[in-house]
């Protein structure tokens, strides 16, 4: 089967219908949060005085999805899959280092364009995170990008030569700058959470 290009970017496309799936999934992110049901549900809760029931990590990581990741994630996968990469790579950026699922999708999109250092370096960034933030990651994410990781570095050694990474250092600062305002968010819901179970 003959791969389809988007004649604007002359990225790879998917099929229709994989795009059309994205674009559904897209819409019900945009619903969801426009009237989040675990808004709506603790807030009834506290009304009647019971306690929320979710652990710190699903307290948090629903507090992540809201605020933070929102509908980027799905915005991310619809432009990928329309072949518009450089919206996609903009979209992951802001958020690939709170998921090693988007860490993924963006390692993926930057191994295809031959982005082997960069695919390193976003792998380092999301580990980091993960020493840092150990509560929104499950204990195997860890070992998971570590093999990633491994397998990163051993390529981008090999195709050296026909590297095209472009992430700047300027990018990289506003990134570094991105993820500070981020996690500054996190450690304050990190500390009410731990002040409601006190």
């Amino acid at each position: 089967m003959t791969q389809r290009i988007n004649p604007e970017t002359g990225y790879p496309m998917s099929t229709d219908k994989q795009i059309k799936v994205k674009k559904e999934a897209l819409s019900v992110a945009k619903a969801f949060h426009e009237e989040n049901p675990h808004e709506a549900g603790i807030k009834l809760l506290k009304e009647l005085g019971l306690p929320d029931p979710r652990d710190e990590r699903t307290i948090l990581s629903d507090k992540i999805g809201q605020y933070i990741i929102g509908i980027l994630g799905a915005e991310a996968e619809l432009h990928y899959k329309m072949g518009l990469w450089n919206e996609a790579e903009n979209e992951y950026l802001q958020i690939f280092y709170l998921s090693i699922y988007y860490t993924d999708a963006l390692r993926i999109l930057y191994s295809k364009e031959h982005r082997y250092r960069d695919a390193v370096y976003i792998l380092e960034f999301t580990m980091q995170t993960i020493q840092e933030f150990s509560q929104l990651f499950y204990k195997k994410d860890y070992d998971t990008l570590s093999l990633a990781l491994e397998k990163a570095k051993n390529i981008a050694n090999k195709k050296a030569r026909i590297d095209t990474s472009r992430l700047s250092s300027e990018q990289k600062v506003v990134l570094t700058q991105t993820a500070g305002k981020n996690f500054k968010k996190i450690k304050n819901w990190m500390n009410e959470i731990s002040e409601k179970k006190n």
